[in-house]
């Protein structure tokens, strides 16, 4: 009788635990059905919606570089457009990129949890990134946050196997398939390409001990030239067409700026209250305490 019982719970937990994670997933995808004709389904994530869906159905039109802004990052954009070449401007066609990814968003972080703490730490991650009130408001909107968060998770994922590598072989090709992850991660968002060092240097200390210092340097590096390519290569078309040095994009000092003024509240709240002077370095030097507490605010609000 225990026996049947134990079976039973065996079989009804991981039964309740898809359901559960189905039912979260499928509330954004109702959103986007809900609302084909919104760009965002929440009305203060429209503002960058709108452009990136004008920028993408330019590209799409033409395949012109000069369709792409020198101020964002090329991948979004161009995701969307090849999305439109396909079935034509659509915002339900181009949330559902981000849908996507949240599915695999959560099937890749459950892996890692799983990896690193167990079967119970994988079901909470799945449960945590499924039903993540953030991430569902992404998916209603045409940015590219949902996306590059699939793309780091896929990257750590990608890192590990390479750290699994039995031979220096196996080694290189990981590495090299975990740098086209990076590459496409640092295309859709510029800053993380302060991740893929990082990463680089985890891969580097892991492979020193399990197989030798000179095939770990070479996965490492592996690993960043892959990921840096398609970004040198962007920064250079761009750079050439605009005749003016450009990394990737060009809206850090305009970020740093608006993240650090009197009217910075730890959000991107310029829509809503202005920019006010000084800002920027200026701020930080005439303001130091204001600062540090506005630095700790937006940690704060990343959890």
């Amino acid at each position: 009788m225990l026996g049947d019982e134990s079976r039973r719970s065996r079989v009804l937990g991981p039964l309740a635990l898809a359901g559960c994670i189905t039912w979260f997933l499928i509330l954004p995808l109702r959103d986007i059905l809900s609302y084909p004709d919104r760009v965002a389904v929440l009305p203060n994530l429209e503002t960058d919606a709108a452009a990136y869906d004008a920028f993408g159905r330019d590209f799409a039109a033409s395949w012109q570089v000069s369709a792409l802004p020198a101020k964002h990052p090329p991948g979004w954009m161009v995701l969307l457009a090849s999305v439109y070449s396909v079935v034509g401007q659509s915002y339900v066609a181009g949330k559902l990129v981000s849908w996507t990814a949240l599915v695999l968003l959560v099937a890749l972080s459950a892996w890692l949890a799983r990896r690193v703490y167990g079967n119970v730490a994988a079901a909470v991650a799945a449960l945590l990134c499924a039903s993540s009130p953030g991430l569902r408001a992404y998916v209603g909107t045409l940015q590219y946050e949902v996306v590059t968060a699939a793309l780091f998770a896929l990257l750590l994922v990608l890192s590990t196997k390479v750290c699994d590598a039995k031979s220096r072989r196996y080694a290189m090709q990981w590495a090299a398939i975990a740098g086209a992850a990076g590459a496409a991660l640092v295309l859709t968002r510029e800053t993380f390409v302060l991740v893929v060092p990082t990463v680089a240097w985890w891969i580097s200390r892991r492979l020193s001990r399990t197989l030798d210092r000179r095939t770990a340097l070479l996965a490492a590096g592996v690993l960043i030239v892959v990921s840096a390519g398609p970004a040198l290569a962007w920064s250079a078309v761009q750079t050439s067409h605009h005749k003016r040095l450009i990394l990737i994009a060009e809206k850090g000092p305009k970020e740093f700026q608006l993240g650090n003024n009197p009217l910075a509240s730890g959000t991107y709240n310029e829509p809503l209250v202005g920019m006010a002077e000084p800002a920027g370095i200026a701020y930080v030097r005439a303001f130091p305490l204001d600062a540090l507490q506005l630095a700790g605010r937006k940690v704060l609000y990343l959890f």
